[in-house]
């Protein structure tokens, strides 16, 4: 249960949590959530992130006794520990997190691909994953718009590429294109945020992780 006092709690909440569990509320039978969701909180905003490496949005937070407001959402506080955070909105969900920093201890979690530049390379995933440092990683690499290319059906971009332990970007290829130009844009500027990553921690150390970065383009039809 919560202990303490509100600057303790507030201080508590300041770390990254991930979603583990959700238990819905509603009346209806709505279809299971398994979708990813973190949230960092800093001192006045919460980060928010639906891919485990780079944040989506961005929104104010503040608490009051047991209640946590999120940008216009109220959640009741129902369990904070180290550790632990439940939410839960009466009528709706209630959501459980567990904190990063106690789910990168974990070794099932640790999924070795092999060896790159001679060191171990690991599987970044929902619990161990390097993050961008910066606020939103699609503004950065999107310089250019599609408009530009004469694209005629929707396509789908799939590149991977290595967050070594010191943050930086190695091995960029394409999986999948859209085309030539666009698809060596997105290298370059990717390329350009080496270092802007904190890179992948195991144990309290920091580990190289080959990370996935997907586009969908499902509305991107040109017209002849």
């Amino acid at each position: 249960m919560i202990s303490g006092t509100a600057f303790s709690q507030q201080k508590s909440l300041q770390k990254s949590w991930i979603k583990t569990s959700v238990e819905e509320l509603r009346e209806t039978d709505p279809e299971p959530d398994t979708a990813y969701l973190r949230y960092e909180f800093d001192n006045t905003e919460v980060h928010i992130s639906f891919h485990p490496g780079w944040n989506d949005y961005h929104q104010t937070w503040v608490t009051k006794g047991d209640k946590l407001r999120i940008g216009t959402a109220t959640w009741k506080i129902e369990q904070l520990t180290d550790s632990t955070l439940t939410l839960v909105s009466y009528g709706f969900r209630r959501m459980n997190f567990l904190a990063e920093n106690y789910l990168n201890q974990k070794e099932e979690y640790l999924h070795e691909l092999g060896e790159f530049n001679g060191k171990p390379l690991y599987q970044a995933n929902r619990y161990i994953t390097p993050r961008y440092k910066k606020k939103n990683l699609d503004e950065d690499l999107r310089k250019q718009s599609l408009d530009d290319y004469n694209i005629h059906n929707s396509r789908t971009l799939l590149m991977s590429f290595v967050v070594t332990e010191k943050g930086e970007i190695e091995n960029v290829k394409i999986l999948k294109g859209i085309v030539e130009g666009y698809d060596q844009m997105l290298v370059e500027q990717l390329i350009k945020t080496s270092r802007m990553w904190r890179p992948a921690m195991y144990k309290n150390k920091p580990i190289q992780t080959q990370l996935f970065y997907k586009i969908e383009f499902l509305d991107s039809i040109v017209e002849h």
